[in-house]
């Protein structure tokens, strides 16, 4: 498989861990109310805040690999600000989080695709990732309930944080970096060029 396929891969897994937190929640409602004191009326901003927060993926950014490293790290930390709250206004911040640090990931890796994958390649690149949003929404309430029949609701944010790892780790191997001459690293608007 070609670098390109694999960073392909790599970008997949990520929409298929963002495009899952969107519904796994939707389960959760018994489970967040024995682990919190969730009144009915904040249970739909916990489930949706995340949502909300995706409108930040129309924020101008260029394909740069630390802007997807620190995306997926602003996720992981997110994720532990989820499991280890103490109350409904932390948890809903620590969604609102998540979904800012996806959104920040999405952004950057359609725009490292589009470099990937010039011209009319694109499309046929953005069937995989599309394949696995509309998988990860669909299993994400399965999910959700398999959670809430045997595990804490605390769980499903500790497993986001696990897998932000694996994804973060499969970016680092995966994507190009640039370098100058004596070998340090600066930002490239182009730096699928030699890819």
């Amino acid at each position: 498989m070609t670098r390109r396929r694999w960073m392909l891969a790599s970008f997949t897994l990520a929409v298929l861990l963002f495009a899952t937190n969107v519904t796994v929640l939707n389960a959760l409602g018994p489970a967040l109310a024995d682990g919190l004191a969730v009144p009915p009326t904040s249970e739909f901003g916990i489930t949706y805040s995340y949502l909300l927060a995706f409108v930040a993926v129309v924020l101008p950014l260029k394909a740069r690999k630390s802007l997807l490293i620190s995306g997926l790290a602003a996720f992981f930390l997110a994720s532990l600000v989820c499991a280890f709250a103490t109350d409904v206004g932390v948890l809903i911040g620590g969604r609102v989080l998540q979904g800012l640090a996806a959104a920040l990931v999405i952004r950057a890796g359609i725009m490292f695709m589009t470099g990937a994958f010039p011209g009319t390649r694109v499309w046929t690149a953005a069937v995989a990732p599309l394949v696995a949003a509309m998988v990860g929404l669909m299993t994400g309430s399965v999910l959700g309930l398999v959670i809430a029949d045997h595990f804490r609701f605390d769980f499903v944010f500790l497993l986001d944080a696990l897998l932000a790892v694996v994804v973060a780790v499969a970016v680092a191997v995966t994507f190009p970096g640039t370098k100058t001459s004596a070998g340090a690293r600066q930002p490239d608007p182009h730096p699928l060029d030699s890819v």
